[in-house]
């Protein structure tokens, strides 16, 4: 039998099946991924890229609540790229306060051949409270303007969202 089965094409990405792991905050990073390489898609993250969003998840786990936290969201996301490099087709979930540290992503994501997978769909109050996360969905207009900056970096972009948000 054939390795791909599939012709699945999107943008730079080929995975060779349609199935996906989705990201879940503290849990899903490169090392989780090593048992998951017959997936299509593994999708690690939900990462922090900046100095809010690392802040608020320190206050989830205050809480009781998983969460990746790193003084360097950048090269922490660099590290995690390298470590799975090989296991199948990686799509990297981030969230940010602004659209600096996503557009500084999308070239590291990018030079790893991934998926830059942005989160607009965290409901936890410390990231919808930054304007991070599920709060994007209530402001399409930045939402949209989040994806066109990305879209010019050459990434290849998802959308993570939360149903039953907005209409």
């Amino acid at each position: 039998m054939t390795e791909k089965l599939f012709d699945i094409k999107i943008g730079y990405v080929s995975p060779r099946n349609p199935i996906a792991v989705a990201s879940m905050a503290g849990i899903t990073d490169s090392k989780f991924a090593s048992g998951f390489a017959n997936a299509g898609l593994f999708i690690l993250g939900g990462y922090n890229l900046d100095k809010p969003t690392n802040e608020a998840a320190r206050k989830e786990i205050e809480r009781g609540r998983t969460e990746f936290v790193s003084d360097n969201p950048l090269e922490f996301l660099k590290s995690e790229l390298v470590a799975a490099k090989g296991y199948t087709t990686i799509a990297v979930n981030v969230r940010a306060a602004s659209i600096g540290p996503f557009l500084e992503a999308a070239a590291i994501i990018k030079e790893h051949g991934a998926i830059l997978e942005l989160n607009a769909h965290c409901r936890q109050p410390e990231m919808v409270e930054l304007g991070s996360g599920e709060a994007l969905l209530k402001d399409i207009p930045r939402l949209c303007e989040y994806i066109r900056e990305i879209k010019k970096t050459g990434v290849v972009l998802s959308i993570k969202t939360r149903a039953n948000v907005v209409n």
